[in-house]
Order: structure tokens, then sequence, then C-alpha cells
């Protein structure tokens, strides 16, 4: 039987970095999407109402990306430039799947009709 203790990471940003729209950026002062999601789906069920969310220390956009999934309301706010960039990066993963996939095979018609001389170019 093994008698080693067993870290409890639900708050730590450790989990997500299985998770697609949170692996690409490691942010130590994140924690986990898993648990964002759990909180508020727990406060939803008991209040059994539209809720809103505000996230005053946004960071990387983890409550709200869970916000999003669930269908909720968040706004949040970060003041760290960079930190701003990378959540507003995250947030924007809805997209149209239709207008992409017509977006990626104009590109791959004008990649394939391209007859210009690419010298020696490898």
């Amino acid at each position: 039987m093994d008698t080693r203790l067993q870290k409890d990471t639900s708050s730590t940003f450790v989990g997500n970095m299985s998770l697609p729209i949170h692996r690409w950026f490691r942010y130590s002062a994140g924690f986990s999407a898993e648990w964002a999601e759990e909180t508020v789906s727990a406060y939803r069920s008991r209040t059994n109402s539209e809720i809103h969310v505000l996230d005053p220390f946004a960071g990387s956009g983890t409550t709200l990306l869970a916000c999003d999934k669930l269908g909720v309301a968040s706004y949040g706010y970060e003041s760290h430039p960079l930190i701003y960039q990378i959540a507003s990066c995250k947030l924007i993963w809805p997209s149209d799947a239709e207008e992409f996939l017509d977006t990626a095979h104009a590109i791959l018609d004008r990649a394939q009709a391209d007859t210009s001389d690419r010298g020696d170019y490898p």
C-alpha cells in the first residue's frame, strides 16, 4: 500500500496543463479550471436563477472560461498587460466552424493554384 501523501492540486494550475485551451501558457498564479467550473455550477444550482460573475483579478481567464463553458455571464479585469492579452486570446475561442472551414479551404485553394517560382526556397 502506498503511504505517501498525495498532494491536492485542485486549487493549482497543474491540472490545466492537460486542457487544450489552458495548456499553451502556464500561469503560476492560476488555479484549476475544473475547480472554477464546479464552483460556478454549484453556485448557479443553489440560486436557481441567472447569475453574473465578476472576477476582479482575472489572471489568465480561468474563471471567465469556465463561465463561458457553462453559459454564465462573466466580467473580468486584469491589470497586468501581458496576462490581460493572454486572457483575451483565450477568451476568443468560440468561433464559427463553417467560417473557419471556408477560410481554410480558400487558403488551400490559393496555395494549390500558386504557380510562382519559389527559387531556392526549401
